[in-house]
């Protein structure tokens, strides 16, 4: 595994990425650190000894970046709606990519916005700097138990050594009794077909894989289980180059229902937005 320099007490920060790494070190027979000296520092439960390591490698490397991506004007529209379901004080969980990034954008007047997240990129670097008045100022206080694991240089950089960021592995950030106790409103990008009933199609395309589940189930639980918060997911409504509705009757054959009906409380696309939480299926459909 990829780890910082150790600092005086000869402790390794896993930095960006702890996910299941932490987990894995704790467990393994052997195992061999690339100490980069260009991986962040990160706070958190993020670290290992020395003596836990039985090699190490030195380097000085750049860091794997994701490039942010300006989204197209045809998707910015669905992340303009949803700041009117987001009160000052929430708590987030975003993805990453360019819709993400123009959500969080969209967040500037809000206040004391928290992240809460299994990863995200740099938009939240804007989101928690604080603004010229105190009153307006964005606070990730420590009850928000924010998690940072994507992005470019930029963001790497903002998090070393920086009190605001928390790593954990995902047995802490994709619990679901403990995203119920940060009250985390949820924020899904999905790149496949929403049934016209609210079912969510979000790792195959038909039959064939496009991703991984990913922590989608367990943060639309957690935020369902919270007081005052509300689960959703994002769509935009047009596949890429396709004149194809991305809310369908039916999901194509060989389709994997990552998101159940029951699950799924808002869908949002550049068009509106439909509550579908408790309808009949005549209902789902009309919205």
């Amino acid at each position: 595994m990829q780890t910082s320099p150790p600092d005086r007490h000869g402790f390794l920060s896993l930095g960006t990425s702890v996910d299941c790494s932490l987990t894995a070190a704790q467990c393994a027979r052997h195992v061999v650190a690339e100490v980069n000296h260009q991986m962040p520092r990160t706070f958190g439960d993020s670290f290992l000894h020395i003596s836990q390591v039985s090699a190490m490698v030195e380097t000085d490397r750049p860091l794997l970046e994701l490039p942010w991506k300006h989204p197209r004007r045809s998707r910015i529209a669905s992340p303009r709606r949803l700041p009117r379901l987001i009160p000052d004080g929430a708590v987030l969980q975003t993805g990453i990519g360019g819709i993400p990034d123009a959500v969080l954008g969209c967040l500037k007047d809000h206040q004391a916005i928290g992240v809460h997240s299994e990863m995200c990129s740099d938009g939240v670097i804007d989101l928690s700097k604080p603004a010229s008045s105190p009153a307006s100022a964005k606070t990730f206080t420590a009850a928000d138990r924010r998690r940072i694991r994507a992005g470019t240089k930029r963001l790497f950089t903002y998090m070393h050594e920086n009190p605001l960021f928390e790593m954990h592995p995902t047995s802490y950030t994709n619990d679901p009794f403990i995203i119920r106790a940060a009250r985390a409103h949820d924020r899904h990008q999905l790149r496949d077909p929403s049934g016209s009933h609210g079912q969510v199609c979000a790792d195959s395309i038909g039959i064939k894989p496009y991703s991984g589940f990913g922590g989608q189930v367990d943060f639309v639980r957690g935020a369902a289980r919270s007081k005052g918060a509300s689960p959703s997911s994002r769509c935009h409504l047009r596949r890429r180059m396709e004149p194809i509705s991305r809310i369908v009757p039916v999901l194509d054959p060989g389709s994997g229902v990552v998101t159940s009906r029951a699950d799924v409380h808002y869908v949002i696309t550049e068009y509106g937005i439909a509550y579908l939480h408790g309808k009949s299926l005549r209902q789902r459909a009309e919205a």
